[in-house]
């Protein structure tokens, strides 16, 4: 009876975690970008420096339904993008951001299956 126990309690733990949704984020501009900052629903998460042609990966863990946006600087220039995409708290969903070299931004949530 105690292991019965033992397995419903680690069920209902490990039931409760998540790896969080993935979020690659690809720097398609001539530049490095700085300061990346993403955003959603429940989520600020620190992403630093992305250099040039390089794909940084992150988790997060929004609570429920949610876009993404961003903050980051290039040289001068702070750039402000709005939430866009859709994706859900899990790991479900997987997130992609590119940034254009015309800095602009390009936010994808598709389901993992």
């Amino acid at each position: 009876m105690k292991q019965f126990w033992f397995s419903v309690i680690a069920a209902i733990t490990l039931s409760s975690c998540s790896a969080g949704t993935p979020v690659a984020i690809t720097n398609h501009s001539a530049a490095p970008i700085e300061n990346v900052t993403i955003f959603g629903s429940g989520f600020t998460t620190q992403v630093g420096h992305i250099a040039s042609g390089q794909t940084v990966s992150v988790r997060v863990e929004p609570t429920g339904e949610s876009g993404l946006g961003l903050d980051f600087r290039s040289g001068s220039r702070q750039i402000h993008v709005r939430p866009q995409g859709y994706f859900e708290g899990g790991a479900a969903y997987k997130v992609s951001v590119v940034i254009a070299p015309d800095l602009s931004a390009r936010v994808n949530g598709n389901l993992r299956y």
